[in-house]
């Protein structure tokens, strides 16, 4: 059974995001989980209904880390 989850602001979802992406590239950095247990880990943190949401919003902050340093 799913419990209501938060609808944030968009300030609020941004800052959320980038709290969420720092985690993700640390927690990735130690090599105890893969990519699909630490979506589930922040999901359950950061109060995400689906680990494929989750995945998609890391999925885009990497593709924007990435254009940022080509662009540098």
């Amino acid at each position: 059974m799913r419990k209501k989850y938060n609808k944030l602001t968009q300030t609020e979802s941004v800052k959320r995001n980038s709290l969420m992406f720092k985690k993700f590239k640390k927690l990735l950095a130690t090599g105890k989980y893969g990519r699909m247990k630490l979506y589930e880990m922040l999901g359950d943190e950061f109060d995400i209904s689906e680990r494929n949401s989750v995945g998609g919003i890391i999925r885009s902050m990497e593709n924007k880390e990435k254009s940022q340093t080509v662009k540098s």
